[in-house]
């Protein structure tokens, strides 16, 4: 089994990564974390299995504190959208997220609270309620 491929998984979860660019990505990566000793993904496994290890670990923080932003910004987007549509987002300032995650939870509309959507399932359920809005109704 190659050691690599949670690299390569974790490389392209990266917020800078383009699959044009993989190659001098990956390259960026080992020789900074390699201490500037070599470009070779093999050769830095081989010889410092402790600082490749970090180096996944880093990568790996990273992807999620991209994947938290994005998850950030859809949440905001659903509130604005709710708040467009008439639905009451002043709650949320107060912790009372009742109104929304009652709306939310709607088979309809996404079936869940808005803290428990993936980020496919914001991306949804922004889609519905943008349909929502466009027709100007609840």
């Amino acid at each position: 089994m190659n050691p690599h491929i949670q690299f390569w998984s974790l490389l392209r979860r990266q917020p800078d990564y383009n699959s044009a660019y993989k190659d001098e990505l990956k390259a960026m990566f080992v020789w900074q974390w390699s201490g500037e000793k070599t470009e070779s993904l093999n050769e830095f496994y081989k010889t410092d299995p402790y600082r490749y290890k970090s180096m996944l670990m880093d990568m790996r923080n990273r992807a999620l504190s991209k994947a938290s932003n994005t998850i950030k910004s859809l949440r905001s987007q659903v509130l604005r959208l709710l708040d467009q549509i008439g639905v009451d987002t002043s709650g949320t300032e107060r912790g009372d997220w009742e109104v929304i995650n009652g709306y939310l939870s709607s088979p309809r509309i996404a079936g869940k609270k808005l803290n428990a959507m993936s980020i496919e399932e914001l991306e949804s359920c922004i889609g519905r309620l943008r349909m929502i809005k466009s027709k100007g109704r609840k």
